[in-house]
């Protein structure tokens, strides 16, 4: 029975993955929420090749990460899919579902080591309870329902078949078996993860605690190889990051401690802490992200030590449980060793993203899983029945919440719903206005963006998203309304017609038209664009240039009468030779 309930039960975990995010191919991009940056304006994404894998590995001015199999995964996507965003989401629920996959197999692994003796059904049904839990909850939303999110389950990706390897490792070294592959295969999974996305750094002292566990303190001298090989691993990602994080100065640098004491960071690390945890137990509230934006630490306000009492709480209650249940106390001190790159010790004001919690969430995982095989085996039934109903609430909740992803007037139009702060209300109102300029309707954008200016002029996001859409401010209101000629298409237009000429003169032709194919796509009329992509198409030899140069033709502005007679006599010489007549209406002045 056990042979075939295995796979039935990772069957379940993949349908559960795919109904709960079925909608996430059919969504858009988020271009003011990395998106932008990560892919759909970013000049250096293309196809693997040498010169883009030459970037990818040793760029580090241009995000504020070091992060080169990230870019490969962007990569490899775009190579089916272009700037269309589907690619990137298929991807993602695809890696979400492998991941859901590979948690499963661990927590199996988990409990067959730490419970051999409890019947292996039970073990089974209990790992795939505590995974459907993860895979369906809310909590995952940011990370599968973005384009940008396929980061985080790529890097957890290799963190888990980095994790599966170790763990293969140390049961060969218990067994005195051969075991430097499965060494080998450890590491270069976790140095695939952390050149991914530097999310799993601090997992060398998690699973440091695992070891000790697995095999005792008597082997610890034959675990170290491992672990030194995986710290030497996160030390030079950490390294590389922060080299990263102070050359692009458009990112904000770490804060001093003259600027952010030692107390504040500690409050602002433990309610980050107890954020994830509330939002665990509570997942009905995840919708209210803004609200987890710190901005300011206020020691005299009780919220602060409440956070803290809890996480301190939990970790006096794990000490207590040590020896009755040391699954819980192993598993909560990986949870916050885990979190640790996210808790924002080097950062203020630091947001508490879902996406942060991807990795660590794994460690509840473990803690459900252990306290289901606790239960009476006649109480266990009911528990299982009950993991169920709560996924089957888990799932259309996600499901829901993840529509807030769909593009970023829905998440711009979420965050206003679900704030209660007055500042994160303004900031998100200046983008909104942000996105409306960036979009097309300049005149519009600006109106808006000067209105909250002057509602909030004290608020730091809103200037600084003034000061994108007017870079001489601060201006007037009756210049700020006014429709620049600057701007002869939308300002994202212009930005892909820009990327395009680059790509151009560094022999990107392909790349050149996709994001040409962007711009006209976004503004029909932007006669730069349409005269670039005939023009090129002209040089291929191909035929799509006629419905270019006849476009361009028939709606002729002041200044466009060259570029058009250009444009058709390219269109004439290649119809010539195709051996095929030019249209008539190239004859016509």
């Amino acid at each position: 029975m056990t042979a075939r309930l295995r796979p039935l039960l990772v069957l379940l975990l993949l349908c559960a993955a795919a109904w709960t995010f079925r909608e996430v191919p059919g969504f858009g991009s988020l271009p003011l929420a990395d998106d932008d940056t990560n892919i759909f304006f970013n000049p250096h994404l293309s196809a693997p090749g040498a010169s883009s894998l030459r970037w990818m590995f040793t760029n580090l001015d241009y995000v504020h990460r070091y992060m080169p199999l990230g870019w490969l995964g962007f990569s490899a996507a775009y190579v089916f899919t272009g700037l269309d965003p589907l690619g990137y989401h298929v991807a993602n629920v695809l890696l979400h579902g492998l991941d859901a996959w590979l948690l499963f197999l661990l927590l199996v692994r988990l409990l067959q080591r730490f419970r051999p003796n409890e019947p292996e059904a039970d073990r089974l049904l209990a790992a795939a309870a505590a995974a459907l839990l993860w895979v369906v909850h809310p909590l995952r939303d940011e990370c599968v329902a973005t384009c940008s999110g396929m980061l985080y389950s790529q890097a957890l990706f290799f963190a888990l078949l980095a994790v599966h390897a170790r763990v293969s490792e140390v049961e060969a070294r218990v067994r005195g078996s051969a075991h430097a592959g499965w060494l080998m295969l450890g590491f270069a999974g976790y140095a695939a993860s952390v050149l991914t996305y530097p999310v799993a750094l601090f997992l060398p002292p998690a699973m440091l605690i695992l070891d000790l566990a697995w095999a005792g303190r008597g082997r610890l001298r034959g675990l170290l190889p491992g672990f030194l090989s995986w710290g030497a691993v996160a030390a030079a990602s950490i390294a590389l990051n922060v080299e990263a994080r102070y050359t692009v100065r458009s990112f904000l640098l770490p804060v001093s401690l003259r600027d952010f004491g030692v107390l504040p960071r500690l409050l602002q690390a433990s309610f980050v802490c107890a954020v994830y945890v509330w939002k665990t137990l509570r997942p009905a509230c995840v919708l209210r992200m803004a609200d987890t934006m710190v901005f300011d630490v206020d020691p005299a306000l009780p919220i602060w030590w409440l956070c803290a009492g809890l996480v301190l709480g939990m970790s006096l209650l794990a000490w207590a449980l040590r020896r009755r249940a040391p699954y819980f106390g192993l598993a909560w001190l990986a949870y916050v060793v885990l979190l640790v790159p996210n808790l924002g010790f080097m950062e203020h004001p630091h947001t508490a993203a879902d996406r942060y919690s991807y990795l660590s969430g794994c460690a509840f995982s473990v803690i459900l899983g252990f306290g289901l095989m606790r239960l009476r085996p006649a109480a266990r039934p009911a528990a299982w029945a009950a993991c169920l109903a709560c996924a089957a609430v888990c799932a259309p909740l996600a499901l829901r919440q993840a529509r807030v992803w769909r593009d970023a007037p829905s998440y711009f139009a979420a965050v206003l719903t679900g704030t209660r702060l007055d500042y994160v209300r303004h900031i998100t109102v200046s983008r909104q206005a942000l996105l409306q300029f960036s979009g097309g309707d300049v005149r519009g954008g600006r109106v808006r963006a000067w209105e909250e200016l002057q509602r909030a002029p004290d608020v730091a996001g809103v200037g600084l998203t003034w000061k994108q859409m007017a870079p001489a401010s601060p201006l007037p209101p009756e210049v700020a309304a006014r429709t620049l000629e600057e701007w002869p298409a939308a300002p994202w237009s212009v930005l892909h017609l820009q990327i395009a000429l680059q790509q151009m003169k560094e022999g990107r032709i392909d790349d050149a038209l996709a994001h040409l194919d962007a711009a006209l796509e976004l503004s029909p009329d932007y006669a730069d664009a349409r005269f670039t992509r005939g023009a090129l198409l002209a040089d291929l030899g191909r035929g799509e240039a006629a419905h270019d140069w006849l476009v361009l033709r028939g709606d002729l502005r002041p200044g466009d009468r060259g570029r058009n007679a250009f444009l058709g006599s390219k269109v004439a010489a290649l119809y010539r030779a195709e051996g095929k007549a030019p249209p008539r209406a190239l004859a016509t002045p």
